[in-house]
């Protein structure tokens, strides 16, 4: 029996809710896993704390927003005083300089304040190991983003010996953020650029924004933005692979940017665009650009046929049936 239009009406209106609300179920679970791991990391590491709550009273301006974090930046604020007590912290930037240190800190190396914040970390080690090749491996490491953990014997106030427990975890970006903040314009004048688009740039990279830059004194075209979303550079998408690993196009449109959540076309109107400049980069042939460009247009239409179907069965067959360019590599490997 053929269905009226007021059925047909009522299915399509059925279909249309089950989608958004998988789509809205979907988003929140990813706004839920990222809160949680920052939040979780903030609440063991003071200084990622003081950023977070810094960010945080500086972005969320709605009241609704302000009445929803007084708890967690009340917890943050906590932490930070009681980790500030129980722990001695100390805060460089990436080339050593001491920014920051806590009481129990001065207190076990016999310092003032005053006489440590500008200085340089080797004031806390012999001589000889401040020019060691090891000194320079341990901070190369640093600033390579890995922490480094063990038993460390420093020198306290006029070379006495202090045996200490430490750990020396690089926060990547945040180093130096908020004074490039209040340089957002002379770098946009620089650059070429807004310095909105500046201040956006600088919430993706925070101080990696000077070697992001940095990339396009060669190639001005670079700070052009990507065709069909603007919101992001050309340069971006080199970042993402010179910097950041990316080997696949949907790595660049989904995770190294969020093109494919912010724009309605999912990163289907820019995948040939992006495609063919990761190619050149990554020594692709002109098949396998294309078959990174079909593949991904393919996952975003499949992923929005899955959104029609009735059941999350369904929906998986849809996703699982679509082309991944890492297949023949993988199959290869003996692992697809």
């Amino acid at each position: 029996m053929a269905r009226s239009i007021d059925q047909q009406i009522a299915e399509a209106q059925a279909r249309l809710n089950r989608l958004k609300t998988r789509a809205k179920a979907t988003e929140t679970r990813r706004k839920i896993i990222v809160g949680a791991i920052v939040t979780t990391e903030a609440l063991k590491d003071p200084k990622i704390a003081r950023w977070m709550a810094a960010t945080l009273r500086k972005n969320a301006t709605r009241e609704v927003d302000q009445k929803e974090l007084i708890g967690l930046l009340a917890d943050l604020d906590a932490k930070m005083a009681a980790i500030g007590r129980s722990q001695a912290v100390i805060e460089f930037n990436m080339d050593g300089e001491i920014l920051h240190a806590n009481a129990n800190f001065l207190a076990a190396m016999g310092y003032d304040q005053a006489e440590v914040v500008g200085r340089h970390h080797r004031m806390f080690v012999a001589l000889d190991e401040g020019r060691s090749t090891a000194y320079e491996e341990f901070w190369g490491t640093l600033k390579a983003g890995q922490f480094v953990a063990r038993k460390f014997l420093r020198l306290g106030k006029c070379g006495r010996e202090v045996w200490i427990q430490a750990s020396y975890n690089p926060l990547i970006g945040a180093d130096g953020y908020f004074a490039l903040v209040n340089q957002s314009e002379q770098l946009g004048q620089r650059h070429g650029l807004h310095p909105h688009r500046v201040r956006h740039l600088l919430d993706r990279y925070g101080s990696l924004l000077h070697g992001l830059l940095a990339m396009a004194d060669d190639d001005p075209s670079l700070l052009e933005p990507v065709p069909a979303s603007p919101d992001y550079l050309r340069v971006e998408i080199a970042y993402a692979v010179a910097y950041e690993g990316a080997l696949h196009l949907d790595d660049v449109l989904t995770r190294r940017t969020r093109i494919s959540i912010e724009y309605a076309h999912r990163g289907v109107d820019s995948a040939e665009a992006v495609g063919a400049q990761m190619a050149p980069l990554l020594g692709w042939t002109d098949e396998q650009r294309d078959l990174e460009v079909s593949s991904y247009i393919e996952r975003v239409q499949a992923e929005r046929q899955s959104q029609s179907v009735d059941t999350d069965i369904e929906a998986d067959k849809l996703r699982v049936a679509a082309p991944d360019p890492r297949a023949p590599r993988l199959a290869a490997l003996g692992t697809g």
